[in-house]
C-alpha cells in the first residue's frame, strides 16, 4: 500500500473516531450537565472500545454480504489509533486523576479491574508494534494473522471484564434508584452501559457467525 493510501485510511479512521468521540462527549455532557478531563477520560474509554467492536464486527459482517468487504482495508487503522485512545485514558485515570482514582483505588477495590485493564494495554500495544510488514515477513504471515486476529479477541474480553467489573453495581443502582441527583438529566443511561450494550451485540454477532461458519462444514 502506498503512502498516500495508508494517510487517506488513517483520515477516514480519524473522522470516523472523531465522529464518535463527539457523540460520546455530546451525550455525557447532556447527562451530567458539565464536561472536564473526568468526563473526558470516560470519552476516550468509551472510544476505543466501540472502535474495537468495530474492528470485531467487520470480519463477520463482510460474512452476512460483501458491501462490507471495502472495510477490511481499514482494520489496522481503527487499531492503531483505539489503541493510544486506551493508552491516553490509561494515563489519564493513572496519573491525572488523583481525586477519582487514587493509588490506593488500584490496589484495593479497583484492583481486579485494573488488571484485566492494564493486561489489555500491553496486548493491544504489542499488537501495534508487530502491525508492520517487517514483523509480518519475520513471524510469517500465518503466524502473525494468527497473533493479530485472536490478539484482538482477547484484548476485546479483558476490556469487556475491566468495563463489566468497574461499572456493574452502578448499572444496578441506575435500574433499581435512577440517576443521581447531581445529574443534569438522570433518567439517561449510562454511557458506560451503552458501551456495554454494543459490547454484547458484538459478542452476539460472533457466536452467530461461529454457529453459521460450522453449519457450513
Amino acid at each position: 500500500m502506498s503512502w498516500k493510501n495508508n494517510l487517506r485510511d488513517y483520515a477516514i479512521v480519524a473522522v470516523i473516531s472523531l465522529l464518535i468521540f463527539s457523540i460520546l462527549s455530546l451525550y455525557i455532557f447532556e447527562r451530567r450537565g458539565y464536561y472536564n478531563l473526568y468526563i473526558m477520560n470516560k470519552v476516550l474509554a468509551g472510544t476505543s472500545l466501540i472502535l474495537l467492536c468495530i474492528v470485531l464486527l467487520i470480519g463477520p459482517l463482510c460474512g452476512f454480504s460483501n458491501r462490507f468487504t471495502p472495510w477490511l482495508t481499514f482494520r489496522k487503522e481503527l487499531g492503531m489509533i483505539l489503541f493510544f485512545l486506551a493508552l491516553f485514558h490509561s494515563v489519564v485515570s493513572l496519573f491525572f486523576l488523583p481525586d477519582k482514582f487514587p493509588l490506593l483505588y488500584f490496589l484495593n477495590e479497583g484492583l481486579v479491574s485494573f488488571v484485566f485493564g492494564l493486561s489489555s494495554i500491553i496486548l493491544l500495544a504489542f499488537i501495534a508494534i508487530i502491525s508492520n510488514d517487517f514483523f509480518m515477513n519475520k513471524l510469517g504471515a500465518q503466524r502473525w494473522w494468527f497473533i493479530q486476529r485472536w490478539g484482538a479477541r482477547i484484548s476485546f474480553i479483558l476490556i469487556f471484564l475491566h468495563l463489566t467489573i468497574m461499572k456493574y453495581k452502578g448499572w444496578i443502582k441506575f435500574f433499581e434508584e435512577g440517576g443521581g441527583k447531581d445529574l443534569a438529566r438522570p433518567y439517561l443511561l449510562p454511557a458506560s452501559f451503552i458501551a456495554f450494550v454494543i459490547s454484547v451485540i458484538l459478542i452476539i454477532v460472533r457466536i452467530i457467525d461461529i454457529i453459521r461458519n460450522a453449519r457450513k462444514k
